[in-house]
């Protein structure tokens, strides 16, 4: 209980400074070292508990947090906004950041035991702001960002919060997991994509709503009778192979097959249980009922998400475009987990389209984005992940030789690259790792159990 009005605190503070000019922070940086021990030597004297002799932060325990250090930060925080005194709020929120270090990582611990972190602040519905334990990101750059904008952000290494009024009425679950062992500085997380298939057929269904608007939907599956039996195999090469996660493509799942293999998994029925099991799986997306979804689950078979699509492709053609007929439900799933940071799925579309992508880049600070598809070629989405490169965030990329079937003859050489993982931030040269089709599947002969592995820096 005393954390978490320290917490509301913290919340009330950000909602004063989120609001403020960039400038506010850009002159904050650049505060010469006597005006920030002045700064520091009178927050010292209104605030002793929350220092040592040596003008230091202590680490903030809960034994400190009164009644009266609580009255005392809320009068400092009124007075900071009436007389816009701005970079001594700034300062004791850093302060705050780095006393609470050991307290954050314990926090990430009690969120780890949660379906979803609800968020640390209790205040949320009157700041907009929720507060949660910031997983740290083995390759995010030290300057986070700082060569191109200058926010409150940057200046917290043990808080994340989201501020609700920025992500344009989106609803985020925040789910928290177990991160990959990082046992020393060469430690990578091993990914694996597999493009599943080159034989699913796509049954579609045009029709136009009340407007005129030309829309489709997915009515079926041809040629998915195998597609169990194939996922788990590849599942058991991924394990052989010991790969952290695997990504399959978009569409390519039927809610049946998704459950038989989920049920298997929990039934220990796929995986050597004398290896490590993969940490996450992101399943095939399943095309049902107007809602196009992913389904992440653990090497256990536990599911961990479910991450809708958001934005309907434009399906081309000679008369008139169809929109994809998909109802969107407004809901994100943030993964965290220690070594990556933040994690999300960005279903094909999703991933193209800029207002949507950019909540996950500047507002969730998504360090990974994971993005099943189904599409007749890599070149947008290879520009776009060029353009996640500046905030340090890293893109699987992993379409599937199915789409073949609705492609001219002509083109199915755009299709050669059916994979990436785009590096960024730490990663030297940043470059883009391309997985590209045997030349048995380019002449229409599938290999069944195709798994193209990359890795990133932990």
């Amino acid at each position: 209980m005393k954390y978490l009005r320290l917490y509301n605190f913290i919340a009330d503070a950000i909602r004063i400074l989120a609001i403020q000019e960039e400038e506010v922070y850009k002159k904050y940086k650049a505060l010469s070292v006597s005006k920030k021990k002045e700064i520091n030597q009178k927050l010292a004297g209104l605030f002793p508990e929350l220092y040592d002799k040596n003008l230091r932060y202590s680490e903030i325990k809960e034994d400190i947090l009164s009644d009266d250090l609580i009255y005392r930060l809320g009068e400092f925080k009124e007075v900071c906004e009436s007389k816009k005194e701005y970079f001594e709020l700034i300062q004791l929120l850093e302060n705050l950041d780095k006393g609470l270090s050991k307290r954050m990582t314990i926090e990430i611990e009690m969120c780890i035991e949660e379906d979803a972190a609800a968020g640390l602040n209790s205040n949320m519905d009157e700041t907009g702001i929720v507060i949660l334990p910031r997983c740290r990101c083995g390759w995010e750059r030290k300057g986070r960002g700082g060569a191109y904008r200058d926010e409150l952000r940057q200046l917290l290494h043990h808080i994340f919060y989201i501020d609700k009024n920025k992500i344009h009425g989106l609803e985020v679950q925040n789910v928290f997991l177990s991160g990959p062992s990082i046992n020393s500085e060469k430690s990578k997380l091993r990914i694996a994509v597999s493009p599943l298939s080159a034989d699913v057929k796509l049954n579609t269904e045009f029709g136009e709503d009340e407007n005129g608007v030309r829309t489709f939907c997915i009515s079926g599956l041809e040629n998915i009778e195998n597609t169990a039996e194939r996922i788990e195999l590849i599942l058991k090469k991924a394990q052989e192979e010991e790969q952290d996660m695997i990504v399959f493509p978009e569409i390519l799942g039927k809610r049946e097959i998704v459950n038989e293999i989920i049920g298997k998994l929990q039934r220990a029925e796929i995986f050597d249980i004398e290896k490590k099991n993969p940490l996450l799986i992101f399943m095939p997306s399943i095309w049902e009922n107007r809602y196009n979804e992913c389904v992440v689950v653990t090497g256990q078979g536990e599911i961990k998400c479910s991450q809708g699509k958001q934005n309907g492709f434009s399906y081309p053609s000679d008369n008139a475009n169809a929109i994809e007929d998909i109802a969107a439900d407004n809901k994100i799933c943030l993964m965290h987990m220690n070594g990556i940071g933040r994690l999300a799925v960005l279903l094909c579309k999703d991933f193209l389209t800029d207002n949507y992508r950019d909540i996950f880049l500047s507002q969730l600070e998504t360090k990974l984005m994971i993005v099943p598809s189904f599409s007749t070629g890599e070149f947008d989405f290879s520009l776009i992940g060029e353009k996640c490169k500046a905030d340090d965030c890293c893109v699987v990329w992993c379409n599937t030789c199915s789409v073949k079937h609705l492609m001219d003859e002509k083109k199915q050489e755009n299709l050669d690259t059916i994979a990436f993982l785009q590096k960024s931030g730490k990663h030297r040269g940043m470059k883009k790792e391309e997985f590209k089709r045997d030349q048995e599947c380019r002449d229409g002969q599938c290999k069944k159990l195709c798994l193209f592995t990359g890795e990133l820096i932990l």
